[in-house]
């Protein structure tokens, strides 16, 4: 991990990033890093839990299919409400497609045919790919029974 910290106009504002190097070692070795976002209320930090790590206790699940025309392979899975869909399909040993996973390529694109998905940290998508229905897996919640292309 690295860790970025900067001075602006008396403030000190504090960035973490990782590279894929690392990612790639520490998958291989340990399974996938155990992430948290900051951010700042009134008076103090707060960690808030992200989608990569494992689902808590009694978390909803809902199924989830990914259909792959191109290689004629469909994966169908159940995803608890608190996992990323891209995160689960991996931990259950499908092989799908991936480059950043952090929402900021589109290597995990997929078009969401039916159900509902949460995608706030999708920063790859425009606005107008997100309204013809594509959704980012690395960074997608499932909200609803999903089926994707």
């Amino acid at each position: 991990w690295k860790m970025r910290l900067s001075r602006r106009d008396s403030r000190i504002s504090m960035a973490f990033s990782f590279s894929a190097a690392n990612v790639s070692s520490s998958l291989a070795t340990r399974g996938p890093p155990q992430t948290a976002t900051l951010s700042r209320t009134r008076s103090k930090w707060v960690a808030k839990r992200d989608g990569a790590l494992p689902s808590r206790p009694g978390a909803a699940k809902y199924k989830v299919t990914v259909h792959d025309p191109a290689n004629g392979v469909s994966h169908s899975l159940e995803v608890p409400e608190d996992r990323y869909i891209w995160w689960e399909m991996e931990a259950q040993g499908m092989d799908i497609p991936a480059s950043c996973r952090n929402g900021c390529c589109t290597t995990c694109a997929a078009k969401v045919t039916s159900g509902d998905v949460k995608q706030d940290e999708a920063l790859g998508l425009l606005q107008e790919t997100r309204k013809a229905g594509f959704a980012l897996l690395c960074v997608s919640y499932p909200r609803s029974d999903v089926e994707c292309t």
